[in-house]
């Protein structure tokens, strides 16, 4: 009978301790993703306004190779035995930079950082694809309220989670879940002027059109 007990204890008590480390793991969110935002401004600070490409190479591994990758290795490896793989110089603490990038939100078994957060696919993506003109920024100046604009969010929240990057159909499953502010989940969102939050996207009598006009196409102006 004590034993039984003793396991029941055991058994509430691993629950509770995972709970606490999930807290934790998600409340580091908001500290990394200012992290990246400062690394952001950074880079574009360094680049003419320009901001890190959203595919090819992937913001991530820009923002990596800024923070010290090995330039020539175009492998990111989520082997972590494999330190050869690894874009990362030893002396830039390769694991602490894919701790920066991997989210408290990821559920994975193996959190890959490549697609733990998501990235504004409307922020610098593929210059010469058609209509990229009218609806994507390429440098900073070119943002409309960029303390607005959601440049990163954890990736667990889209459509289809753990993609590297979001579009306006693919925030769907955040901007319409839910009708009133309290069904809204919030989660930490990193915005193009650098500042984070836990966000709220609910907006009173807004469609998915008029959210995503507002938070994710950098040139909409939209208040």
């Amino acid at each position: 009978m004590v034993l039984a007990l003793v396991a029941i204890l055991a058994l509430f008590l691993n629950g509770a301790l995972a709970k606490v480390r999930t807290a934790n793991r998600q409340a580091l969110d908001p500290i990394h993703l200012r992290q990246i935002g400062v690394t952001l401004h950074l880079y574009i600070t360094d680049h003419q306004q320009r901001l890190p490409l959203v595919n090819n190479p992937l913001p991530v591994k820009t923002l990596a190779q800024y923070l010290g990758y090995i330039p020539f290795t175009s492998d990111w490896s989520n082997d972590q035995s494999q330190p050869k793989n690894s874009i990362f110089k030893p002396a830039a603490n390769q694991r602490a930079i894919r701790q920066l990038f991997t989210s408290g939100y990821d559920e994975r078994d193996s959190p890959d950082p490549l697609n733990s957060f998501a990235t504004n696919f409307y922020m610098a993506s593929d210059p010469n694809q058609a209509g990229s003109e009218s609806t994507q920024a390429q440098r900073w100046n070119e943002i409309v309220h960029p303390g607005r604009k959601i440049y990163m969010i954890p990736a667990r929240f889209i459509t289809r989670p753990y993609q590297s990057s979001f579009s306006a159909s693919s925030a769907f499953t955040f901007f319409q879940a839910g009708d009133a502010p309290d069904e809204k989940s919030r989660f930490p969102v990193l915005f193009v002027d650098g500042h984070t939050e836990m966000f709220n996207p609910y907006l009173s009598g807004a469609n998915l059109n008029t959210a995503s006009r507002r938070w994710v196409l950098p040139k909409d102006p939209l208040e």
